[in-house]
């Protein structure tokens, strides 16, 4: 949906999406479960995009510029040049990408692992208040590092090969 990559959701590429969903309905006359169907054609342009050389960079940083997007990041004197997103933006994060659901790890649980793991990357300290409701951008894009490498290696396991004809 965002071709240019810039984090933004323009209305030409919203009615572009429309068209495609309404298109791949009207071919598909049975019905039967054309959303997991739609799901199932979304995944596999994903996989297109990452499996391309520079594909993992390429969504790591789409990832950062779409969540930092979502609401301003913020800045701390006592961290200079580090941003960090608020537990709002995080949250949109964690319903997203259905966390709860695939992993059976509450918002809460996600929050606070991520969390540690800045704690423990030197990035932040836990009893420091100030850090309460924020996460620092550099955690967020590991994590999208590590989920879209998790995916492609799922879909290698599965046999899929980059270019898959998308129909």
């Amino acid at each position: 949906m965002d071709t240019n990559l810039d984090g933004k959701f323009e209305l030409d590429e919203m009615i572009r999406v429309g068209q495609l969903y309404s298109e791949r309905a009207s071919r598909n006359a049975i019905q039967t479960d054309f959303q997991t169907q739609f799901q199932a054609y979304t995944t596999l342009y994903m996989w297109n995009e990452v499996s391309k050389p520079g594909g993992v960079e390429m969504f790591v940083k789409w990832f950062g510029i779409i969540f930092s997007y979502t609401q301003a990041v913020q800045y701390f004197d006592s961290h200079p040049g580090i941003e960090f997103l608020h537990r709002d933006t995080i949250k949109i994060l964690h319903k997203i990408l259905s966390i709860n659901e695939t992993y059976g790890l509450d918002f809460q649980g996600f929050f606070d692992l991520v969390q540690r793991v800045a704690e423990e990357q030197g990035i932040m300290k836990l009893d420091e208040e100030q850090f309460d409701d924020v996460i620092p951008l550099i955690v967020i894009k590991k994590f999208a590092r590590d989920f879209i490498t998790g995916f492609i290696n799922l879909m290698k396991e599965l046999h899929f090969q980059p270019g898959m004809q998308l129909e």
